[in-house]
C-alpha cells in the first residue's frame, strides 16, 4: 500500500507527540529535621532520564544567555519564607542573575533520583547528596535567614534533613499550531473519496 505523503506527515505528528516529553521529579521530605517545608521540583528533557544520567555546571559569574544543551530544563526550589530560587538554562539565567549549579544525578529504573545538586543564586543556597535512593540536604541557607524552616539564628544546624527526589509526571511537549493543523489536514487527506457518480 502506498502512503500518501501527508499521511507520512499525519505520522510524524504523532510521533512528536508520543516521543518528546518532560519529566517531573520532586523532593519528599522522610523525617522531621530541619530544614522543613522544603519544596524542590526538578524537570528534565525526556531524552536526558532515558540516558540514565545528567551533569551540568554552571559557574558562578557565568553570564551565557542560556544552556539549550542542558538535560535539565528547569529547578525550582522554595523555602517558607524565603525568596524562589527558579532557573531554566535553555531560557534564563537565575533570578538574580549570578548562581551556582553543579548537578550530577542518575535516573534508577524505580523513578528515583540520585547523586548530587548544588546550587546558589546569589540570595540562597542548598546542597544536598545521596546514599542509595535517600538524598539528605548537607547545606541550606538565605541572605533572609530560614527561621520558617525550622533553622532558627544558627544555619549551621540547617542540615540533616533526608528525604528522596521522586519521579511523579511526564509532560508531553506541546505541540505547535501549525503541526498540529497539518496532521489533521493529513489526516483527512488519506481518508478515501467515495466514487462520484458516472458522467452521461
Amino acid at each position: 500500500m502506498r502512503l500518501h505523503p501527508l499521511a507520512i506527515l499525519a505520522f510524524a505528528c504523532l510521533a512528536h507527540l508520543n516521543c518528546r516529553a518532560d519529566v517531573i521529579y520532586e523532593w519528599s521530605a522522610l523525617d522531621h529535621e530541619v530544614p522543613r517545608n522544603i519544596n524542590l521540583r526538578l524537570v528534565f528533557k525526556d531524552d536526558a532520564v532515558v540516558s540514565g544520567s545528567t551533569s551540568f555546571h554552571v559557574p558562578y559569574g557565568d553570564y551565557s544567555p542560556s544552556h539549550p544543551e542542558s538535560g535539565l530544563v528547569s529547578l525550582l526550589y522554595q523555602v517558607p519564607g524565603v525568596p524562589t530560587m527558579s532557573y531554566m538554562p535553555a531560557v534564563e539565567r537565575f533570578h538574580y542573575g549570578l548562581g551556582i549549579l553543579d548537578i550530577r544525578v542518575d535516573f534508577t529504573d524505580d523513578g528515583f533520583l540520585t547523586g548530587w545538586i548544588r546550587a546558589n543564586d546569589s540570595n540562597s543556597n542548598f546542597e544536598m547528596i545521596s546514599t542509595g535512593n535517600i538524598m539528605k540536604i548537607t547545606d541550606a541557607r538565605s541572605d533572609q535567614g530560614m527561621d520558617e524552616a525550622g533553622c532558627g539564628n544558627d544555619l549551621s544546624l540547617c542540615n540533616g534533613a533526608t528525604g528522596v527526589i521522586r519521579r511523579v509526571a511526564t509532560v508531553p511537549e506541546p505541540i505547535t499550531p501549525g503541526l498540529l493543523g497539518a496532521g489533521l489536514l493529513a489526516l483527512l487527506a488519506t481518508r478515501k473519496k467515495k466514487p462520484g457518480k458516472p458522467r452521461v
